[in-house]
């Protein structure tokens, strides 16, 4: 059927411009090949000079592979800069905190040292009170980024005709979090903890 049938036949359209043209090749091996072709066809049809600039553009899936790649790893970076600052500004509280604590607490400590508690005692409580406080706002921040992942994800698929995007939830990327989570508390803690 003519592609200009099909523009106003089926989907209601009179312009005679194409935006796109999506051609498959008969196996991986080939795009390459067909990729030249389809540029060196569409250059002799619109009477284009081996020289000059072309007014269309030919990409083969692994050219869009390629820039899918960049565009991901691009968004990466800026994610796990965000994510390095919202944890660097996390530890700074959670030292905050801690100080505070430990300040507050200081009959407590004085009394535990009385009946028996030696130092490395009284460095171990803190520091298991530091990753307990980081893991429950690790814990807490993985149920808001599932919670907000679903409603976005509900929105999609309302809005979007056809959209059946499911919530995966990494497994392996939440130990990670939680670990890395710990390992902040117990960092930003150490601090206070010694004092």
């Amino acid at each position: 059927m003519p592609y200009t049938t099909v523009k106003r036949r089926l989907q209601g359209s009179t312009f005679d411009d194409v935006h796109a043209i999506f051609v498959a090749a008969r196996s991986h091996q080939q795009i390459s090949d067909a990729v030249t072709e389809i540029r060196g066809l569409l250059m002799d049809r619109h009477n284009i000079a081996p020289g000059q600039k072309p007014d269309f553009e030919v990409q083969g899936s692994d050219e869009i592979a390629s820039i899918l790649g960049t565009v991901t790893g691009i968004m990466t970076g800026l994610l796990a800069s965000i994510a390095g600052i919202s944890l660097l500004v996390g530890g700074v509280g959670i030292m905050n905190i801690m100080l505070v604590s430990v300040t507050e607490r200081t009959r407590e400590i004085g009394i535990r040292m009385a009946v028996g508690a030696t130092g490395r005692n009284i460095l171990f409580q803190f520091l298991i009170e530091s990753v307990v406080l980081s893991c429950f706002g690790g814990v807490i921040g993985m149920a808001l980024g599932i919670g907000a992942s679903v409603g976005i994800t509900r929105i999609i698929n309302s809005v979007s005709s056809g959209a059946d995007w499911p919530v995966v939830v990494s497994i392996p990327a939440a130990i990670t979090a939680m670990l890395f989570a710990a390992f902040v508390g117990m960092v930003f803690g150490l601090y206070p903890a010694w004092r």
